[in-house]
């Protein structure tokens, strides 16, 4: 008894499975389609602010630097100061509220102005 293997056997296609076929691939071909430009400006935006963002080469940073005008006492201090008001906040400054009109006296009635 000489039975073919599954896996060897040929197999006949299926009459009328052809036309099917070409349908769903003339289909799926529709889909496939070049992007417009909005599409393909999508992340520009981020990749700008990524790039503005990014810290440029040492050599780009000293030639556009504009030269250091301070004194270097000046700068300590401003430093100190810094650090210190950290340490001893500063106290809260008073704040003098004035209204326009003036206080209404008791003998005045309660009218909208």
């Amino acid at each position: 008894m000489n039975l073919p293997s599954p896996h060897t056997a040929s197999r006949a296609p299926l009459p009328g499975c052809a036309l099917p076929t070409a349908v769903l691939l003339a289909a799926l071909a529709g889909c496939a389609h070049e992007p417009s430009p909005l599409e393909r400006a999508l992340g520009d935006t981020v990749r700008q602010a990524q790039a503005q963002q990014a810290i440029p080469a040492a050599a780009d940073v000293l030639s556009k630097r504009a030269p250091i005008v301070t004194d270097g006492v000046i700068a300590v201090h401003g430093v100190d100061r810094y650090h210190q008001s950290w340490i001893r906040p500063p106290a809260p400054t008073t704040v003098l509220n004035i209204q326009a009109g003036g206080a209404q006296q008791a003998s005045q009635p309660n009218m909208p102005r």
